[in-house]
């Protein structure tokens, strides 16, 4: 699997989870690499602009008709992943090998529909996402009934074969992700669970040998994470 782990730079542990097992997908990381070599994308840009890039490297070079054919085929991987639009710029940036940083991914926004967030002009098939409007006039009570009334909306769609994967499966799995994931990317490195295990700080005096299976659980319930549910 020829691709680097992407820099995740976010202070929400919960938001970390959740870009974490979308883009270290091995579906993702397959169409990911497919657009790189398409687009002669070599190497992570990291903290560079990855817009600079697009400019100099695709629009200056094929022009605009190129660069909306690039975010087509990133929408198409979030789409074919059934994840929101909120998604987005997590999977461009991510498409670029580029740090996601804390605001490149949220999950609850007040939406001013005068100004509505990038993300939002794209489109997805089956996508579940309300905005509540608020007046000078909105009471508390008022709010609560309308989530009230969104959390049964919510549970008639929780139940659909396919839109099932909206609603966390990494609910229960955020104590040792960055531990987890940080092994994980190490074994697709090419460490063993031994080597591992004898870098790791985490065992304290323990023996590397007696931590093995330690490393070894962690990596392969996180690699079960990543099974696409398509």
């Amino acid at each position: 699997m020829n691709f680097e782990p992407i820099n995740i730079k976010v202070s929400d542990l919960k938001s970390y989870v959740d870009i974490a097992l979308a883009i270290d997908s091995p579906f993702f990381i397959t169409e990911a690499n497919l657009i790189r070599k398409e687009y002669g994308i070599t190497n992570p840009l990291r903290q560079k602009d990855w817009r600079e890039w697009i400019d100099i490297n695709i629009i200056q070079k094929k022009g605009e008709k190129a660069v909306a054919g690039l975010f087509s085929k990133i929408t198409e991987i979030r789409a074919r992943m059934i994840l929101t639009p909120n998604y987005q710029v997590v999977f461009e940036k991510a498409v670029f090998g580029c740090d996601i940083e804390d605001g490149d991914y949220e999950t609850t926004l007040l939406i001013n529909f005068q100004k509505l967030p990038e993300y939002l002009d794209y489109k997805l098939p089956i996508s579940e996402m309300y905005a509540i409007l608020l007046t000078p006039q909105t009471r508390k009570m008022d709010l609560e009934k309308l989530y009230d009334k969104y959390l049964l909306i919510m549970s008639q769609f929780r139940e659909g074969e396919k839109t099932k994967i909206l609603f966390d499966k990494s609910k229960d799995y955020q104590g040792q992700i960055k531990r987890d994931r940080k092994w994980y990317w190490e074994k697709v490195d090419g460490k063993n669970e031994l080597q591992i295990a004898e870098d790791c700080e985490e065992r304290g005096s323990m023996n590397p040998k007696d931590y093995e299976g330690t490393v070894r659980k962690a990596i392969a319930a996180y690699t079960k994470l990543l099974q696409p549910s398509l």
